[in-house]
């Protein structure tokens, strides 16, 4: 899977063209589109592994976000502005 930006230049490219350098998570990209290739339908078979990979991956993240969300939800936070202005007579 391509982020949308990646995705975004690829669809505007000809063949044999090369994008602009793009921003990625991983840092830069550069890309060459070689050919197009119709769209096709893989076997479950194929795609079994990689599809409860990224399954189990949402899951994973979703439990993450609701235990992050309930700490927060339970966990008093005080701040007290001296303090936090570096005042150590507080």
């Amino acid at each position: 899977m391509l982020s949308e930006a990646v995705q975004q230049a690829i669809d505007q490219l000809e063949p044999g063209q090369i994008t602009p350098p793009i921003r990625t998570l991983q840092g830069v990209a550069i890309l060459r589109l070689d050919d197009r290739r119709p769209e096709r339908l893989r076997d479950f078979a194929d795609v079994r592994e990689r599809a409860r990979n990224l399954w189990m991956r949402e899951q994973s993240e979703k439990a993450w976000s609701e235990y992050k969300r309930k700490l927060r939800q339970a966990t008093p936070v005080t701040v007290f502005v001296d303090a936090a202005n570096g005042d150590n007579d507080v």
